[in-house]
């Protein structure tokens, strides 16, 4: 019997291919999008869980508060350290087993590391000669990083691959790029000229960890200096516990006045501030939300929830869309299901029947699903960042389960409907259809609210980081390109820069050229000033040392005094207008000619000589735990190396023409490297250079809006298998209005006035919902978008718009079928 019904399901399939089309495209997709985003969110929800002990590791962090004027206080969540408190509180508290600290390269200092931030890697690549490479995901850390992680080596041994002074460890595709199938271990590479030794090979880190290196040299040599070392935080330090702790417990046991006193008091009393100790267990670091001091892109648990719940709506959609046009069709079977029944088929019967119908339509969608993803987990990886993982057991059992659940719902109400009295309904076809109708109406209701949500929430999304990457930051910063100054200096830098500056100026294209310490993009350098008559201390933000091209390069607007010139030297720095009221001045005015002292290398005396307009050099992303931080907290230039040696020009920024970039970008490098060997020619955009900063926001927007497009597409695809099966059973009723001159606009208004009805029901529905999610969304910006009535209703006319146009060529169809024919249906 069984086989029997397999065959009568098959035909079926086969004797309806639109509708088996549109029912297997929308549950494969629906199925291929719950396997992905389940996944993802359940692996990067776990992240840092893999590690050995991660219950009983935590990171050290802190709250860092200031006071300009002793009455409004600013703070900053910082989640690194300086290096020495890790070795302090391990000592301090028996209970805690083991620390490990790791530098990240953006805060190599000489005096850290012996190197500087910028690294060039070189290396004997066989067959090529000396191989020179630019490497970012560099760090120094402790001997016992890889033991204290329980971080797989694939060679060398935990416990010692970090012993030595000038040791290195490398992941798996460093080591394949480097070095072929060669044996790594021992080979020698240069970290700029420093030479270290391959001692270690671990596996390429996992997606799910905010821990993101490559290479990892050892600090034996500094070790003593970062013990004791004296500075701003900079350092990552993690602490093992012996037992799994209550690490809200411990981290009231650091924050008592004597434990911040011991740890702090040096530094709160020179600074007039105050600190609080933070201690964050290990699996919360990833979703810190931007901790100062962090290298790596933050994970958004809210995001990751509703991506979850996205998967499984959107497998709603796909199932609902499956129901209505199911029972929107099951009047065609109203016959066979009678005739079976007198013929004396039992309720089993027809459970037996409708579970093997369904049951096969899922398990082809569901062939189509995984064929799906064999096809697209390469682009989806490249595109949306979202990796494949293979399916576990957990997983498995969950999609095993909810399909089963499917298959017995898709079932059950045409089983209900074969319930019906044997002879009655043989001869009155419609007479259930009207029980169903409020049923198919719901389910609608329901996925036209989904499809509204997702939509809404999708475009505000789009606006917001739209809105970021286009607001206008204070300065000019299109067709502008950086070349990263050389790493190894040659022995007259000071006045070869000027000549390489002066030949970028001479090359055809290009318009403009500047110099500066860093530039915008770059790490904010921090310089230390006094409010005017007090002692208190004023963090305000810098490029370092510019020359006088840079106000009038980025178009700066020069509010008061003049700028910088060449008999300028280490008594004259230029302020913002956002530093004037922290600095004590009322006006730009007031400002110039007056005296202040700076803190760059000590304590000295300078005179402003300029106030500018406010440029943003930190990003809009609103880091947890600050105050509302202003686009402009404050901004001292000083003029070149002259206030500080240290402040010497690491970024040659200049303006070009378009059309002539790539002529432009070929002879730089031939210059560069005639005046600079031995080093990397290192180039960027500027504006990709400052966007990077909002690469977790471009990537979060990309997936939004392309798993919101596939909602809308299968709730467009279940509609237009509802209009189109709503138009062939009313093929008679439309062909006499149209005999009796019934128009298009009246065809489409008997298709499409029960739609419109649920469309109004659904954005009732879905906007408070998609309100909710924007808000969440819009916490994580210092400056964002304000919401507007059209911004609501603008999707809502896309969402219309989009469904009408899926329908539309039903109702040419409908309304040019030839009214003699529709007559003769039935």
């Amino acid at each position: 019997m069984s086989l029997n019904y397999f065959k009568l399901a098959i035909r079926l399939l086969l004797r309806n291919p639109f509708f088996t089309a549109i029912n297997v495209i929308g549950l494969s997709v629906g199925f291929s999008v719950f396997f992905i985003l389940w996944q993802y969110s359940q692996h990067e929800l776990k992240s840092d869980r893999q590690w050995k002990d991660w219950e009983r590791i935590a990171r050290l962090g802190l709250i860092w508060e200031w006071s300009d004027d002793d009455k409004q206080w600013d703070s900053e969540k910082y989640g690194v350290t300086g290096p020495p408190l890790p070795v302090q509180i391990v000592a301090d508290f028996p209970e805690l087993e083991s620390f490990t600290r790791i530098l990240h390269r953006p805060h190599f200092t000489r005096e850290l590391t012996g190197l500087d931030k910028d690294i060039v890697v070189s290396y004997e690549r066989p067959g090529y000669g000396e191989v020179q490479l630019f490497e970012e995901k560099i760090i120094m850390a402790d001997a016992n990083v890889f033991d204290f992680f329980s971080i797989p080596l694939l060679k060398g041994d935990a416990l010692h691959v970090l012993k030595e002074v000038n040791a290195v460890a490398i992941a798996n595709s460093i080591a394949t790029k480097y070095f072929g199938y060669e044996e790594p271990l021992g080979k020698i590479i240069s970290v700029n000229k420093q030479l270290y030794m391959v001692t270690g090979v671990f596996n390429d880190l996992p997606h799910s960890t905010h821990l993101d290196f490559q290479f990892v040299l050892s600090n034996q040599a500094k070790v003593d200096f970062w013990a004791t070392a004296f500075g701003p935080p900079c350092i990552s330090s993690y602490v093992k516990s012996k037992v799994i702790p209550d690490w809200v417990e411990f981290q009231g046991k650091l924050n008592t006045p004597e434990m911040i006193e011991k740890y702090y008091g040096p530094a709160l009393r020179l600074f007039n501030s105050k600190a609080t100790n933070l201690v964050q267990p290990l699996s919360e670091v990833a979703f810190s939300q931007k901790w100062r001091g962090d290298q790596f892109n933050p994970k958004s648990e809210t995001l990751l929830h509703i991506f979850k719940s996205v998967g499984l709506v959107v497998l709603v959609l796909a199932f609902v869309n499956y129901i209505s046009l199911s029972s929107s069709r099951i009047k065609n079977r109203q016959a066979e299901v009678a005739t079976r029944k007198v013929s004396g088929a039992s309720s089993m019967d027809f459970v037996r029947q409708f579970t093997i119908e369904t049951g096969l339509v899922y398990v082809l969608s569901m062939a189509v699903a995984f064929t799906l993803l064999q096809l697209v987990k390469q682009p989806l990886y490249l595109f949306l960042q979202i990796p494949f993982f293979e399916i576990d057991q957990t997983t498995l059992g969950l999609l095993l389960s909810i399909v089963a659940l499917m298959i017995l719902s898709s079932a059950v109400y045409p089983t209900y409907l074969s319930r019906v009295s044997k002879i009655r309904d043989l001869f009155n076809k419609g007479s259930q259809l009207k029980k169903n109708r409020s049923f198919q109406w719901s389910l609608t209701s329901l996925q036209l609210s989904i499809a509204v949500v997702l939509i809404i929430w999708g475009f505000m999304t789009y606006k917001q980081v739209t809105y970021v990457l286009s607001k206008d930051l204070g300065f000019s910063k299109e067709n502008v390109m950086t070349i990263n100054a050389p790493i190894f200096k040659t022995i007259n830098y000071k006045s070869d820069l000027e000549v390489f500056k002066n030949k970028l100026a001479s090359l055809a294209g290009v318009m403009n050229v500047t110099t500066s310490s860093t530039t915008m993009g770059d790490a904010v350098i921090g310089i230390g000033a006094r409010r005017k008559g007090t002692d208190n201390f004023v963090a305000l933000d810098s490029n370092g040392g510019v020359d006088e091209n840079f106000i009038p390069f980025y178009n700066i607007r020069i509010l008061a005094g003049r700028n910088f010139n060449e008999s300028d030297r280490d008594n004259g720095i230029i302020i913002s207008e956002g530093a004037l009221p922290r600095l004590g001045f009322n006006s730009a005015e007031e400002a110039v000619g007056s005296t202040i002292e700076v803190e760059i290398g000590g304590w000295r005396k300078v005179t402003v000589i300029g106030v500018i307009k406010s440029y943003r050099l930190r990003p809009m992303l609103k880091f947890s735990g600050d105050h509302d931080i202003k686009a402009d907290a404050g901004i001292a230039l000083s003029y070149k190396h002259y206030l500080n040696s240290s402040l010497q020009p690491e970024r040659f920024t200049f303006r070009v023409e378009t059309a002539k970039t790539e002529t432009i970008l070929r002879a730089s490098e031939q210059v560069y490297a005639g005046m600079f060997p031995g080093n990397v020619f290192h180039w960027y955009f500027l504006d990709d250079h400052i966007s990077r900063h909002y690469q977790s926001e471009k990537i979060w927007r990309n997936q939004i809006l392309f798993f919101t497009c596939l909602a809308i597409g299968i709730a467009c695809l279940g509609m237009f298998g509802m209009i189109s099966n709503k138009a062939t059973e009313r093929t008679k009723e439309i062909g006499i209005r149209k005999v009796l001159g019934a128009g298009l606009y009246q065809i489409a208004q008997l298709l499409l006035n029960t739609t419109v009805k649920q469309i109004a029901i659904a954005t009732l529905i879905g906007i408070p919902v998609a309100y909710y999610l924007t808000q969440q969304y819009l916490e994580k910006f210092s400056e964002r978008i304000e919401l507007q009535w059209w911004h609501y209703a603008a999707p809502l006319a896309l969402l219309v718009t989009i469904m009408i146009l899926t329908v539309v060529g039903v109702l040419i169809k409908a309304s040019r079928t030839n009214p003699v024919d529709s007559l003769r249906s039935e």
